[in-house]
């Protein structure tokens, strides 16, 4: 559910959506160059988000299922890296680990997406990856491309004559995106004491319901879902 702004202003409360991958400095520098044009028109913006550990199965039933829980996540970032919003989506899922499906969830999905401009956006989704929290994005166009690759504890890379070794992945979330969270909270301090604007708008939070919601529609249906959407309803990012 989206809380109004407006409810919460007229309390002298800030309502803050967390999508706290705005806060990376990786994914803030691609959205940024991105948005200079420095790879031309977005022609396919692709993210990868696999999880590690699994979640706990008693957090399943309690979790709001992949769309509300892990799906917003990417869904904000495309939005938000591509300055756009989706016109179609079109889902393919299912359950290889037995546990999502006896509560109706997936752990398995790819989400495509159409946008206005013609950019096509896909989000390769998965509950479980076994060597660490993989979270990756590329943004490709005519003038070249911008790529996240994964963060891991150090950067060392050990070469011998029989081959490569370095770190693993980051575990978990807490640890991959340290300083996301750090930079959010600082972000949100200075929102809260009036210093800087706040720039994650109800209508983008609204904007990302919606996506998600035509995404649900999508899995159940197995078809494509378009989307129609007014002027009101227009983020401005």
């Amino acid at each position: 559910a989206v809380v109004s702004t407006q409810s919460t202003g007229e309390r002298g409360i800030v309502l803050f959506c967390a999508f706290n991958r705005r806060f990376d400095p990786s994914y803030r520098s691609i959205q940024e160059q991105a948005r200079k044009g420095v790879v031309g028109h977005i022609q396919t913006i692709k993210s990868v988000s696999r999880d590690s550990p699994i979640i706990p199965l008693s957090f399943i039933e309690s979790s709001g299922g992949i769309f509300d829980d892990f799906a917003v996540h990417d869904i904000d970032l495309l939005l938000w890296v591509t300055g756009d919003i989706p016109v179609q989506v079109f889902v393919s899922g299912n359950s290889q680990i037995p546990e999502f499906s006896k509560h109706n969830d997936y752990d398995n999905m790819i989400i495509l997406l159409t946008f206005r401009s013609g950019t096509l956006g896909t989000i390769d989704l998965n509950r479980y990856s076994s060597y660490g929290y993989d979270q990756r994005l590329e943004v490709f166009g005519p003038l070249g491309m911008l790529h996240c690759e994964n963060s891991r504890p150090t950067t060392l890379v050990h070469h011998t004559d029989t081959g490569s070794t370095q770190n693993p992945l980051f575990y978990s979330f807490p640890s991959h995106y340290d300083k996301a969270f750090r930079n959010e909270l600082l972000y949100f301090v200075e929102v809260v004491r009036g210093r800087v604007a706040l720039d994650i708008t109800e209508k983008m939070t609204r904007a990302v319901s919606k996506v998600v919601d035509a995404c649900k529609e999508s899995t159940k249906s197995g078809l494509p879902v378009r989307l129609q959407w007014n002027d009101e309803e227009l983020p401005e990012y």
